[in-house]
């Protein structure tokens, strides 16, 4: 018979499957539902429609540079508005000129590598500094750029999060052209052979050095001495070559970290050509992304903030640009910060999700006597830093948090491969869940709470990791069983809340961040909306 016969030829009524499912139709069991007819088939939604739209900047919109900012007014005449992505972008128009070891050629002979400008990991996206969303005159919700990072590393799906990370890490063009991720800069580490100038001995630039967009440009001419044999990377030539005496193997491994100029590459960027990069970055504001991707019918929702029910105020949100280049661009290796006059930013655009209700729906929001209450995802925030480092054992005073709350995103920042022990969680001096080894909440939490576990670190998985891409982790403390689900604990009724952290010994923490996920409740009465309650 059939494998699918097996089910009903096994069938009696008893055990597990008895209490699982039945074949018999009854007026009484109004419990049963036909997996093939059912609530996805006879329910019915509200009529709406959807799409993404760009949202204009304020006829006073501040300035698109460096320390600079600039604001975007929501048009009245959408009823909801959902996820929001911005555009950020920067332009190079001279390549640089300069050497760090002096310029002109080595005495033996080799090229020296010019300066480059080259990202950080994840260098674009740091080019926000800090977005509020405000209605009327009051800001509802700041989110800082950790705190946008931390969103997007829990709540974007794995390969979702790998074409978020080749674009923060500068390999997408302006024009929307992808680059390939592979070879960007000169080395990992320091080679072991330097010469009197400080530059390595390694190589002489093959003819094709252009920005690396086919493997024909990885070809290294490699000097004779040591006797170690490597590999050359390209499409045309396969073979071996010997390594100088002392050479570490390290500096030819693509690090996958793009330069905008200048570097290894000798990428050229001129006022008639210069080069441009530019991402889209979800800005997680107001709406929770977590639900099934392929869901049934009826568990179609939509968050955001309803502009049917609160006509009367407006919508802005205001985006602040970093002034601080070197969050941007790396100065390790062959390269340098460039200044606010070498690299500009981009004039970027705004985009959302806008809806429109149908008339009967729109109508009955407005005219509710006693308000709607609306709940939204929100956030808050604690950040500490300090040059020096940061004590071993370091206690947070979150006492603000007054959020109906999920779990806690924990961003610790410094040199490479910080990161945390231990964490512990005080509610008015009672510990909340005992000392949490860190291990379990660097992604194992994350799955229990229905978020993913993405990395900032070596997002393109190479098969060499750069240490200077190790400088961030990221740990989720679970506060419920679910994310935004009914075990939330509402933090507004305690009045001592405090973080126990303890850092790891084997590098130095210099900045930890804490994101307060959860929900509030708004009201949208008589044309307008405020935060009544968290």
């Amino acid at each position: 018979m059939s494998g699918a016969v097996a089910a009903h030829a096994s069938y009696n009524g008893s055990g597990t499957q008895g209490l699982a499912v039945t074949n018999k139709i009854s007026a009484n069991d109004s419990d049963v539902m036909s997996v093939f007819y059912n609530k996805n088939d006879t329910t019915r939604q509200l009529l709406y429609g959807s799409s993404v739209m760009e949202i204009p900047t304020s006829g006073v919109s501040g300035t698109t540079s460096w320390g600079g900012n600039q604001i975007f007014t929501v048009n009245n005449d959408i009823d909801a508005l959902g996820d929001l992505y911005i555009q950020v972008g920067v332009k190079c128009s001279a390549h640089p000129t300069t050497s760090k070891s002096g310029g002109g050629l080595t005495a033996e002979g080799q090229e020296v590598i010019p300066d480059g400008y080259t990202f950080n990991n994840f260098g674009l996206a740091s080019i926000i500094e800090r977005v509020e969303f405000q209605v009327g005159t009051q800001i509802w919700q700041t989110l800082e750029n950790d705190d946008i990072l931390a969103c997007n590393c829990t709540e974007l799906g794995e390969g979702v999060f790998k074409k978020f990370g080749a674009q923060a890490n500068g390999f997408v063009k302006t024009n929307g052209a992808e680059l390939d991720t592979a070879g960007r800069t000169a080395s990992l580490h320091v080679p072991n052979n330097i010469n009197g100038l400080g530059n390595s001995l390694e190589r002489a630039h093959g003819t094709n050095v252009s920005l690396g967009d086919s493997n024909d440009v990885y070809t290294h001419n490699l000097i004779s001495g040591s006797g170690i044999e490597l590999e050359t990377a390209s499409s045309t030539v396969h073979g071996t070559a010997t390594a100088p005496a002392g050479y570490s193997l390290d500096a030819l491994v693509n690090t996958g970290r793009s330069t905008l100029a200048g570097g290894f590459q000798k990428v050229l960027a001129t006022s008639s050509a210069p080069q441009s990069r530019s991402m889209f970055l979800r800005l997680p504001l107001l709406t929770k992304t977590m639900a099934p991707e392929l869901q049934g019918f009826t568990e179609n929702t939509e968050n955001g903030y309803l502009m049917a029910a609160a006509p009367h105020q407006s919508v802005k949100i205001k985006v602040y640009f970093t002034d601080d280049l070197s969050k941007v661009f790396t100065s390790t290796h062959e390269s340098v910060v460039p200044t606010a006059a070498q690299v500009s930013i981009e004039p970027g655009k705004l985009y959302g999700r806008c809806m429109i209700m149908c008339n009967e729906e729109r109508e009955m929001m407005k005219s509710q006597p006693q308000g709607i209450p609306k709940r939204l995802k929100m956030t808050q925030n604690v950040n500490k830093s300090q040059e020096s480092g940061l004590d071993s054992n370091f206690t947070l005073d979150l006492d603000h948090f007054s959020l109906y709350s999920s779990h806690f995103i924990i961003t610790v920042t410094g040199e490479p491969g910080c990161g945390l022990d231990t964490a512990e969680l005080k509610l008015n001096s009672s510990s909340f869940s005992g000392t949490i080894d860190a291990q379990l909440l660097d992604g194992t939490t994350a799955s229990s709470l229905g978020l993913v576990s993405n990395s900032l670190d070596n997002v393109f998985s190479n098969n060499m990791r750069d240490p200077d891409q190790s400088k961030k982790s990221i740990y989720i403390f679970p506060l419920a069983s679910r994310a935004y689900g009914g075990s939330s604990v509402p933090l507004n009724r305690f009045d001592n809340i405090r973080l126990v952290l303890s850092f790891s010994k084997e590098a130095k923490a210099t900045s930890v961040n804490v994101t307060c996920i959860g929900e509030t409740t708004s009201t949208f009465k008589g044309g307008a909306s405020s935060l009544a309650m968290y």
